[in-house]
């Protein structure tokens, strides 16, 4: 075997390790990647760098400019407020219609930004009809991801596999040549999602979990006019009510043994664990005041009030610790307490750094908020205000949205030409600002899909793609072309539970296209197979962007996904492999 493809295949292994255990961030591993194969002379520095002139990646950084015009234009706030209008809806038919709306919009924008501004509508909805949130946010990711892969511009993963596709000489993809497939896996998720998926999310643990309110650690003092000065711990007011909460007793920077029964002074520090609401009561308590920096000594201003906001994964919080960001400086919010997904962490934030996905306990001034609208750094699960909706900017978004999908479906104009069109339009009318253009790009995704582009031209060059296109045929190509597309869509999902769907769209693409020169079958098959596979991600909430967003605020847990989403993973799996065929058969190529 060639030292290339071995080189390859190692570093193929180590991403896979990288990105599951998620010991850094997803677009380091693939900067990574991309600099090992520049080291190890598997690629040049001109072959390696090339995705970031690549047009999956400028159609991508595209989108998100075109997904943000429309948010600011007050596209989802349309959505919203449609949802918002029941007094005391019936549960399933809000969650119906919830999944329906979600997955609409998201065959058009950027399905992160659409999770990201209905999850306040979901738990509302949820809310008002009587149901817990963990019934409402798990299906409003699922039908994001569906929605997603209904359209070509629906989600990355299919603008990356097409522009593969089209890099190979072929003519790609029209704009809605798997809507068919796409529209159909949507029904079959939704209708799952409104049985099955909803049994599952109300049985055994999962039930028990969900009437359990969600806890956050916090840090407060015993001030000099609290009652509980000078009295032992155990015959205090604060024991009386907070027994269960305390972890710890602080006194001067030492640690006091709470079995000792010690008696308090002014200036104790107790670590709690306190749901939302006991914070909230401990504001508007005599001599307690919650602390802002656990090493120091400043107290929360009584006049500002408490929110819970979501951490989403473009966010500049994301990798560094709360405290030193500077949208703490600039917004002057004040962090509390943080719950990482199923788990809970002491907040202050000098060791533990936001990931995606985290929930915060902030304080600050409702007007400071409203500012995260336009940034989108952090992201309120309640809101104060109903945004606002511009029907200018709306009006020009939707007609050259329209024109665009129109021209790339008719094949006058191929979606990056077009897209970049409707950018500069946008930017001349002034639908969007040029600092909301290059604040809605996610830094972190371009970053990521622009370096793993690398891994899968390796993979090609390398012969590695071959190779293991070779295998498939060799032990699948007997039992016929089902077989091998079901095995084929089967590694992609599992790969994309463990990766960035990205990373895996890039590196099955070779392997698709390789695969079907292999049995002369065609490519068609292979790579909807790679598009639909990288992006029906149910199992973990990790191998999602919108799964990741929706697990700290709805409390889920890791296995709550395995239970939902394994069996909708099998039952895409079963559908797809009988579908892909009838809308795009097995031709033999010439």
């Amino acid at each position: 075997m060639d030292i290339d493809i071995l080189i390859v295949l190692a570093i193929i292994v180590g991403s896979l390790i990288a990105f599951s255990l998620e010991l850094v961030r997803s677009d380091l591993v693939a900067i990574l990647i991309m600099c090992l194969l520049i080291a190890t002379g598997v690629l040049t520095a001109s072959e390696a760098t090339r995705g970031f002139s690549s047009p999956a990646t400028l159609t991508v950084a595209c989108m998100f400019i075109i997904s943000a015009a429309f948010v600011r234009a007050g596209l989802v706030e349309i959505s919203a407020r449609v949802l918002s209008r029941w007094e005391k809806p019936n549960s399933t038919i809000a969650l119906l219609a919830l999944m329906i709306v979600v997955g609409f919009v998201s065959a058009f924008i950027n399905n992160t930004a659409a999770v990201a501004v209905l999850i306040p509508i979901a738990i509302k909805l949820a809310k008002i009809s009587g149901s817990n949130r963990k019934a409402f946010l798990m299906p409003l990711s699922f039908a994001a991801i569906f929605g997603g892969t209904c359209t070509l511009i629906g989600t990355s993963t299919n603008i990356l596999v097409n522009s593969m596709y089209v890099d190979r000489g072929f003519a790609g993809f029209s704009m809605f040549e798997f809507a068919g497939i796409g529209l159909i896996l949507m029904g079959v998720g939704i209708v799952y999602m409104m049985t099955v998926g909803r049994y599952l999310l109300k049985s055994g643990e999962v039930a028990e979990m969900s009437s359990k309110p969600h806890e956050y650690m916090t840090a407060v003092k015993l001030l000099s006019n609290s009652p509980s000065v000078g009295q032992s711990l155990s015959c205090s007011p604060f024991y009386d009510d907070f027994q269960e909460n305390i972890i710890s007793l602080d006194r001067e920077g030492k640690d006091i043994s709470l079995s000792q029964n010690p008696v308090l002074e002014a200036g104790d520090r107790f670590i709690l664990v306190c749901r939302l609401d006991k914070i909230m009561a401990l504001r508007n308590r005599i001599g307690v005041g919650i602390l802002q920096d656990s090493f120091g000594e400043q107290d929360v201003p009584k006049d500002l009030e408490i929110f819970e906001v979501v951490v989403p994964s473009n966010s500049e919080l994301v990798g560094r610790p709360l405290s030193r960001s500077g949208i703490v400086k600039t917004k002057g919010i004040i962090p509390l307490a943080i719950r990482h997904r199923q788990r809970t962490l002491f907040t202050f934030l000098r060791g533990p750094r936001i990931q995606a996905g985290d929930v915060l306990i902030v304080a600050g001034k409702p007007a400071q908020f409203e500012g995260f609208r336009g940034d989108e750094s952090l992201l309120l699960i309640s809101q104060i205000k109903r945004g606002e909706v511009n029907w200018f900017r709306m009006a020009v978004t939707a007609s050259l949205v329209a024109a665009m999908i129109l021209t790339a479906t008719f094949g006058l104009s191929n979606v990056l030409s077009a897209a970049l069109v409707v950018c500069a339009l946008l930017l001349l009318t002034r639908t969007i600002s040029l600092q909301e253009a290059y604040d809605s790009l996610d830094s972190q995704v371009l970053t990521l899909l622009a370096c793993i582009l690398s891994l899968g031209l390796a993979l090609e060059k390398s012969g590695g793609a071959s190779l293991i296109a070779d295998f498939f045929v060799r032990h699948a190509g007997a039992y016929g072309p089902y077989l091998i597309i079901s095995g084929f869509y089967l590694l992609t999902s599992l790969l994309t539970e463990v990766m960035s769907n990205n990373a895996t769209a890039a590196l099955m693409t070779p392997i698709a296209l390789n695969v079907a020169a292999a049995t002369q079958l065609g490519e068609k098959p292979f790579l909807i197979a790679v598009m639909l596979a990288g992006s029906a991600s149910f199992m973990t909430p990790v191998g999602y962007q919108t799964n990741t967003l929706v697990f700290a605020p709805g409390g889920y847990k890791f296995s709550d996904f395995l239970k939902v989403g394994t069996p909708l993973n099998i039952l895409c799996w079963l559908i797809a492999t009988f579908l892909i065929p009838r809308f795009f058969p097995f031709e033999t190529m010439q």
